[in-house]
């Protein structure tokens, strides 16, 4: 087994997590990157090894039992350990609305995979991470959906999906809105902004 850091990155194929690969296996690290389809995992694997970088990839989709498991199955064979699980995966759902109309099976798929699909894993993972001296859980979010940010009515038009003046104009008036009703709008439920 190697001395290596061993290092899972979810939703590695690219963006952020495509770089937390890289630079991870720039350092040594042993890092298994992981995304849903085969083919741009795979992919991701390639152009990191015309870096020569060595990552290994392994499918991962965190809304699936069978698939967190067969992870987990891999690194027990592989390593016998894992040190730094990164939760890098996640997805903005295609339901664009405002968020006190957005569709349930929107939000419910959103928060299957930002939010639940991290903790799943992460739980299912714990008892590789026992085993090593250092182990550490990431978890990578943007701050779209941080409503104790917000001081204006105008914070409200960085949440939503569209920077466009009829989305920002919206947002203001749902501010204004729920204001006039005596609510908070920074705790007022936005689920479609989840992203």
């Amino acid at each position: 087994m190697t001395s290596a850091p061993i290092v899972v990155v979810t939703g590695a194929n690219r963006g952020i997590g495509f770089e937390i690969s890289r630079q991870l296996a720039n350092r040594g690290a042993q890092v298994v990157l992981t995304a849903r389809k085969s083919e741009v995992g795979k992919a991701a694997v390639k152009k990191l090894a015309a870096q020569n970088l060595t990552v290994q990839f392994q499918p991962l989709d965190v809304t699936s039992n069978k698939s967190i498991i067969a992870l987990r199955e891999f690194l027990k064979r592989a390593y016998g350990r894992l040190d730094v699980l990164i939760n890098n995966a996640g997805i903005i759902a295609e339901g664009d609305a405002a968020g006190l109309k957005v569709d349930m099976e929107t939000v419910r798929v959103t928060l299957e995979t930002n939010a639940l699909g991290p903790l799943h894993l992460s739980q299912t993972l714990a008892p590789l991470l026992r085993r090593s001296k250092h182990a550490r859980i990431v978890n990578i979010s943007s701050g779209m959906g941080a409503f104790s940010e917000m001081r204006s009515p105008f914070d409200l038009a960085r949440i939503s999906p569209s920077t466009s003046a009829v989305r920002q104009g919206r947002a203001i008036r749902e501010y204004q809105r729920l204001r006039s009703r005596g609510q908070n709008p920074r705790a007022a439920p936005y689920p479609s902004i989840c992203r």
